[in-house]
């Protein structure tokens, strides 16, 4: 409770300055509307029933685009940090699609999936991936050989040795790689709502920059970041439950 009182005072101080400095024209309000403005605006948009559309949708594309990501993510990161005919062939592979940002994929996947929800979530996707499996990789690369030649040594089969010692080994790392994705889902679901779309969060603040809606669009900011923060602590929370010897802290950014 002593926590929650003591973040909660930084994020009222927040938005008592960010108020101040609106409500003194220190800054043009049209340009930097106060938080009383955009929280009346989100108010009006939920009434309406367009924020709820737009937020379901932008979380079922992170979603579909997380989960979807993860899954190759783990599976090629196990199988290239332990095989090393794997690691061989597709290391450099992925090294090489790595470093091309999400952003310059926004007109070819437009041009394969179209502007339905594949293009979103094949953009989510790529740029979940990549930090996955370079988690996963170096998380089951590195676990420490003195494990493996012990569980050999008392008889354990290849596939409960996966399960047994080197899951649980590489787990912490693989756990860091996965939440750190969570919050680039979002990021990179809204440059491709951004470029092409007609719903969700990302969509709305490019259309209400365009028609200058600034309470609008800074609501909609506010909100991604609401979004970001309630999956990152949603993820610790079930991570906790499922694994309650390796508590992770839901204090980490």
């Amino acid at each position: 409770m002593r926590q929650f009182a003591l973040r909660s005072t930084g994020i009222i101080f927040l938005l008592i300055l960010w108020e101040l400095v609106s409500r003194t024209n220190l800054i043009d309000p049209g340009l930097f509307p106060p938080p009383s403005q955009v929280i009346s605006a989100l108010v009006s948009l939920t009434l309406s029933g367009q924020l709820p559309k737009d937020v379901f949708a932008s979380v079922l594309r992170a979603v579909a685009g997380f989960v979807l990501g993860s899954i190759a993510g783990l599976f090629v990161g196990a199988v290239s940090g332990r095989i090393r005919a794997f690691d061989a062939v597709l290391t450099p592979v992925v090294q090489v699609l790595r470093p091309i940002p999400v952003i310059a994929l926004v007109p070819l996947a437009i041009v394969w999936f179209g502007l339905g929800e594949a293009s979103k979530i094949f953009l989510v996707f790529w740029g979940v991936f990549f930090p996955v499996w370079v988690s996963s990789y170096l998380g089951i690369s590195r676990v420490d050989k003195n494990y493996i030649w012990a569980a050999r040594s008392i008889g354990i089969r290849r596939e409960k040795l996966w399960l047994q010692v080197i899951v649980p080994a590489a787990l912490p790392t693989i756990i860091t790689g996965l939440r750190t994705s969570i919050s680039l889902a979002f990021i990179v679901l809204v440059a491709a709502e951004m470029a092409g779309s007609y719903l969700g969060v990302g969509y709305r603040i490019s259309a209400y920059h365009l028609v200058f809606q600034i309470d609008k669009m800074m609501g909609y900011i506010v909100l991604m970041g609401a979004l970001g923060f309630i999956a990152d602590r949603t993820f610790a929370y079930l991570v906790n439950r499922a694994l309650p010897w390796y508590q992770l802290s839901v204090n980490q950014d």
